[in-house]
């Protein structure tokens, strides 16, 4: 298969969704990913990784530790779902996407593989986790050193956690999303996330809520892994449209991290990523650098200021205009909510926002609208090139009825043109809601 022949083929393989696993379409089980890679000769344990997992926040610490590592002079694979702009840069290595060449000849290999598996009566893999099987082939075959690697949904189930023990496991936030198939409770939903814990690895532990902070410390105990809670910086010292300055200490190992005992401290980090939460995914990033230094990964205190300072992450509370201010966020959920909001009023105080929407139907919406819309002036709905999209028209009927000026838009160019037709320079355009069409946005954003 060429490139256009592998997409074609993928566009006719199951696809992985929320509603499907809920009426028995698809299952949610490892047993198909685990046969095809058994097939395929087990390339993911020929790989070291450090393996994130989180509600929210795993994108943007993968991105930083990438570029601390590629700073430290490791050949290093990252893998990131879904695509922003183009669809090779899910698969990454010292930031170079894979060749629409290498992912079609990959590709080729494992719908072969596939089809033999399928007449042994094995069953079919989702979309999701064949992309993850070229992942696999091709950071193999490169020879990285080492992979960042994000998981999809969850964790225990999820089609990457079919690696050996990782360097290290980082746990990001967890908070209520995707109830109807990793669970109603905060509990439920921590004890998959912290599926990702294997025999003996390092734990990096975001700052939780009791109730999941006791699953991760019981499953650590359990597998006999080191946790080390991290400390990470709520606020930066210093924060402008250009960046952010930030102090992190960290002492790995510390059941209760007491910032009078850290052993491990750096001052004035600069991260180029706006949004109030970036200094704590920064700061989780530093500790998993820490942690793969005292492994003999050449990471030194340059590298991770380097690194810092050098990383690009699309889509985060990225400003992509002045004059007005126009700001691109992939949050799709309650908990990015809150982080969108409180970074909105971080650099935007005072001023009211006209904002660019379109959402996944199976997302806590009406909880999404209650925490950003005290902040809107106006909204403008639009589709998101899911099939899982809420229509905005139905989304417009949802913020009216909650009080909020909306008008759907049949497309995002539309609501783009609207929103800027009825702003001033002074104004602020933040448009959120789906990573899904973060890249569309920015295309036209970048050709206007």
């Amino acid at each position: 298969m060429n490139f256009k022949e592998s997409m074609n083929y993928l566009d006719h393989v199951p696809k992985f969704s929320p509603k499907d696993v809920v009426s028995g379409t698809v299952a949610y089980e490892l047993g198909a990913m685990r046969a095809l890679m058994a097939s395929l000769g087990n390339p993911e344990q020929h790989l070291r990784y450090v393996h994130i997992a989180g509600t929210n926040g795993k994108g943007s610490a993968s991105a930083f530790l990438t570029q601390i590592l590629i700073e430290s002079g490791c050949k290093t694979g990252s893998f990131n779902s879904p695509a922003i702009e183009h669809f090779t840069e899910q698969f990454r290595i010292n930031n170079q996407d894979i060749s629409e060449e290498d992912f079609a000849r990959i590709l080729t290999r494992i719908a072969g593989q596939i089809q033999k598996n399928l007449e042994k009566g094995i069953d079919q893999p989702t979309q999701f986790e064949i992309l993850v099987a070229v992942m696999f082939l091709y950071f193999e075959e490169q020879h990285c050193d080492i992979v960042v690697l994000e998981t999809g949904m969850g964790g225990l189930l999820d089609a990457t956690n079919v690696i050996p023990a990782p360097e290290a496991a980082v746990i990001m936030t967890v908070s209520m999303d995707h109830t109807e198939i990793l669970g109603h409770t905060l509990a439920e939903i921590a004890t998959q996330k912290a599926g990702i814990i294997k025999e003996g690895t390092d734990v990096l532990l975001y700052p939780q809520k009791p109730e999941a902070d006791q699953i991760f410390e019981r499953v650590s105990r359990e597998k006999n892994a080191r946790l080390h809670r991290v400390n990470v910086c709520q606020k930066a010292k210093k924060a402008a449209l250009q960046g952010q300055y930030f102090d992190f200490a960290f002492n790995p190992g510390q059941k209760n991290p007491d910032p009078a005992e850290d052993a491990y401290a750096l001052q004035n980090l600069f991260i180029p990523l706006l949004g109030s939460y970036q200094c704590s995914n920064a700061s989780m990033a530093v500790a998993a650098a820490e942690i793969l230094g005292q492994k003999g990964y050449p990471v030194t205190e340059s590298s991770i200021r380097k690194g810092l300072k050098n990383t690009v992450w699309h889509g985060r509370f990225e400003l992509m205009h002045s004059n007005p201010a126009i700001i691109v966020d992939g949050g799709h959920n309650p908990e990015g909510a809150v982080m969108l909001r409180d970074s909105l009023l971080r650099y935007f105080p005072d001023q009211k926002i006209t904002f660019i929407m379109g959402i996944l139907a199976d997302k806590d919406y009406h909880r999404i609208i209650d925490t950003v819309g005290p902040l809107a002036k106006c909204f403008y709905t639009v589709p998101v090139p899911n099939p899982r999209a809420l229509d905005p028209k139905r989304l417009a009927r949802e913020l009216s009825s909650s009080g909020y000026t909306a008008e759907p838009c049949d497309s995002i160019e539309e609501a783009v043109n609207q929103a800027l037709r009825n702003s001033s320079s002074e104004d602020i355009i933040c448009s959120f809601g789906s990573l899904y069409y973060v890249g569309q946005i920015r295309e036209y954003l970048k050709s206007k």
